[in-house]
């Protein structure tokens, strides 16, 4: 099989809502939103008899018939997309090789980089590979125990808090929502004043955590559009 094109990678286009108001020329503006990323991909397939094209468009056929949805990556591009498998094109049923068309509906219009990882020291500023800020994952190790916790980014002056006892490691996992000691939950532990949800880094941000930790890695995901 071999990639011959493919639609879509640059594709944007926004829903644009807007009211009627009564007495007032034009329209009231009431946001715009992206709508999911459409993606064809034209690929020549391949085989050495019409018999075996069949039993491999039938293997095809099985691999996107799923409800979760596809990544879809490309090996000029570093990233991957997730998208819901439409259609594609028929083939002409006596040939040993086809151009085919393969269509996809990404519902999440953005596209992901691979996990990236960073050996964090404290208070230095962040090079983050994203477009976009991003929830991070935080393995922080306290060594001697510490009682009280302070995650900050300055930049955004977003803070998560903690009140529990900690010796050893600490999860932040904002983007899968977990708050862990060791293998043990304790979000009950975290402060209600804390930033949780809208807690994110960018490039450029710098994280403080008190006390200083013993050591520190940050985990995510860059977004691009």
């Amino acid at each position: 099989m071999r990639t011959l094109k493919v639609i879509g990678r640059d594709f944007t286009e926004y829903e644009v809502k807007n009211t009627n108001t009564p007495g007032r020329d034009g329209v009231l503006n009431q946001g715009k939103f992206l709508k999911p990323r459409p993606l064809k991909i034209r690929m020549k397939i391949k085989s050495d008899s019409h018999l075996n094209l069949i039993k491999l468009m039938e293997s095809i056929n099985k691999h996107f018939d799923s409800r979760i949805p596809q990544v879809i990556s490309f090996s000029d591009e570093r990233m991957s997309y997730y998208g819901a498998f439409v259609s594609k094109g028929e083939t002409s049923g006596y040939k040993k090789s086809e151009i085919i068309d393969f269509d996809f509906i990404c519902h999440d219009s953005y596209k992901y980089t691979e996990e990236r990882i960073i050996n964090y020291t404290n208070t230095a500023i962040l090079s983050v590979d994203t477009k976009y800020p991003v929830k991070p994952t935080i393995d922080i190790v306290f060594s001697p125990t510490t009682t009280e916790i302070s995650i900050r980014n300055t930049t955004t002056d977003k803070t998560i808090n903690i009140d529990g006892s900690v010796y050893g490691p600490v999860t932040i996992d904002v983007y899968e929502n977990e708050l862990l000691r060791g293998t043990e939950d304790m979000k009950s532990d975290m402060y209600l004043s804390s930033d949780w949800e809208d807690f994110t880094i960018n490039d450029g941000d710098q994280i403080v955590v008190t006390p200083t930790p013993e050591s520190m890695i940050i985990k995510y995901r860059g977004v691009y559009l």
